[in-house]
């Protein structure tokens, strides 16, 4: 056999498992997915020797060249030596389609079509499932969306294809009625795979005082992990402290004060953030000394600074925790966390780090003008729609508040910010507008 046949099929798979084949643990996971779509087995060490992971001069086997074959989208292996691409099933895909529209969607059917499919294009067909579901009003594909487990199995959260398909359906729930979406969150809530994407379906910042507090309650009621139920008390405490609810506010930051404490150093960095954001607002609006959480938030820098782990090579702890520094009046403490961010960590202006840089020149502003400095020049160019869709209103108001402090508040944006100060829906942080 040809070895550029073998080229072509190692890259065939690598595009079907959606990441290159690099070490024992991908063959292993490798293993595993090939094992539970097919229904055949294949060890991980064939695969190692066959992506030259380990050293081997022999061949494989026909039957071993054909199951990588059928898992890449072919027939069989001879279709590889033949040069042809994997069929793509046109017919079956635009069939299942036009079932989710008619409302007679098979999970059966769908299945068997998938396994045709190299991943990118399994999430291609998911994503216009997604599309005509919505507008023919048929839920029942977008109820079982996350039941198919090869879409989300072994794929990291960040994944671009992923991330953009989970954003695009949090968006279109935004839109729908609150009973259709409540039970979607109902089901959803029960679902390890759909709670992993809590920022996308379950949280809006801009509705959690009302429709998004449900989504809340569902998710707090099936969270298994630590990082889980910090997500879900932070973001409740947070409608607490905004809605005016003392003693839900207390008992929340009360329980996120243990968690804090025992978990900080396997929870991923935005829960972290929220989690201490609103323990510091809550400790605040106690008129209590806030040094226990600000000592902790410094050893937490200190722990992702030292990290090793990818995705604590980004600074969403910092991206996040910022906010409630600027709330609480640390702003030497903001700009701190803000210099660290800089200095130890990778900052990219990603898909899904944008809204996040931007909301870091606002905190920025904010605390350099409020210790008489001059704000930074990105100030000015940022614009509402850099911001996240699940939270734009309420980084809206943050960056109203720095315009205003720079003198620089339109007639315009003032009347937005007066709009959605009085949004009940909105989590507004609230000590940086007095009563309003």
């Amino acid at each position: 056999m040809d070895n550029k046949d073998l080229e072509i099929l190692k890259q065939q798979i690598e595009q079907v498992f959606g990441r290159p084949v690099l070490s024992r643990g991908d063959c292993e996971m490798l293993a595993d997915e090939i094992s539970n779509e097919l229904k055949a087995p294949v060890s991980y060490n064939t695969l190692r020797r066959f992506f030259g992971l380990v050293s081997y001069d022999g061949g494989f086997s026909r039957t071993t060249l054909d199951l990588l074959a059928r898992y890449s989208g072919y027939h069989s292996f001879y279709e590889v030596e033949l040069g042809a691409s994997p069929p793509y099933p046109m017919q079956e895909v635009n069939r299942i389609i036009l079932d989710a529209y008619e409302g007679s969607f098979s999970q059966k059917e769908l299945l068997v079509v998938l396994q045709k499919l190299s991943y990118p294009d399994q999430v291609d067909v998911f994503k216009q499932l997604l599309i005509v579901s919505f507008r023919s009003r048929n839920f029942g594909f977008i109820r079982k969306f996350f039941e198919f487990e090869m879409l989300f199995r072994n794929r990291q959260q960040l994944d671009v294809r992923l991330y953009q398909t989970m954003l695009m359906l949090g968006n279109e729930l935004r839109r729908e009625p609150l009973g259709q979406v409540r039970e979607l969150w109902a089901e959803w809530a029960e679902n390890p795979f759909a709670r992993k994407f809590y920022f996308e379906l379950f949280v809006d910042v801009d509705n959690l005082n009302t429709r998004h507090r449900y989504a809340m309650l569902e998710y707090m009621r099936h969270a298994e992990s630590a990082e889980e139920k910090m997500f879900a008390w932070s973001l409740l405490a947070r409608r607490a402290l905004s809605v005016g609810d003392a003693a839900e506010a207390k008992r929340f930051a009360e329980g996120l004060e243990v968690m804090l404490e025992s978990n900080m150093g396997s929870v991923h960095g935005i829960p972290l953030a929220r989690a201490l954001g609103v323990l510091m607002e809550q400790r605040y609006k106690e008129g209590v000394s806030l040094q226990p959480q600000t000592d902790l938030l410094k050893r937490i820098d200190a722990l992702l600074c030292k990290s090793s782990k990818k995705y604590e090579r980004i600074p969403f702890f910092h991206y996040w925790v910022c906010s409630s520094l600027i709330v609480v009046g640390e702003d030497e403490l903001v700009l701190s966390m803000i210099q660290s961010a800089r200095k130890n960590f990778i900052r990219t202006d990603s898909y899904y780090t944008h809204g996040a840089e931007c909301r870091m020149y606002v905190y920025q502003a904010i605390a350099r003008m409020r210790l008489g400095q001059p704000p930074p020049p990105e100030l000015m160019r940022i614009n509402e729609n850099d911001f996240f869709p699940f939270s734009r209103r309420v980084d809206s108001l943050f960056l109203y508040y720095a315009l205003e402090l720079a003198g620089e508040l339109s007639e315009e944006r003032r009347k937005k910010m007066n709009d959605y100060l009085l949004d009940g829906g909105v989590a507004k942080p609230r000590p940086l507008f007095g009563s309003q």
